[in-house]
């Protein structure tokens, strides 16, 4: 099983810029998660780029406070995806990225975060 594959066990993104390299490891369906988390400062945009696909995964951005999606890029096959959302609030806000693997087929990816 994978260290990051829930929202209970986010790889933790520090700094303002990450160049991340993954692979999923399990094919099960209940393993199809790489969640990433980070401290948005106020009035900070964050912006995930997901790219180096051979497989068509998605991209996700949730408050970690009320669990919604921010932001989203559902592109089909393997076009890159991007999101990006602005944090509008007074205060830092925790988030997840969240790499979703659409198809069963294990491969690698590259994930750029940066804010």
């Amino acid at each position: 099983m994978e260290p990051n594959n829930s929202r209970t066990a986010p790889q933790i993104i520090s700094g303002s810029c990450n160049q991340i390299s993954g692979t999923f490891l399990n094919d099960s369906a209940s393993q199809q998660n790489d969640y990433f988390r980070l401290s948005l400062p106020a009035g900070a945009t964050v912006t995930g780029l997901l790219n180096g696909l051979s497989v068509d995964y998605d991209l996700y951005i949730y408050n970690s406070t009320t669990g919604s999606a921010v932001a989203s890029s559902l592109n089909g096959g393997t076009t890159p995806d991007q999101a990006s959302w602005t944090n509008t609030g007074g205060s830092a806000t925790n988030l997840f990225v969240r790499v979703y693997r659409f198809s069963s087929t294990r491969t690698t990816y590259q994930l750029r975060v940066s804010y």
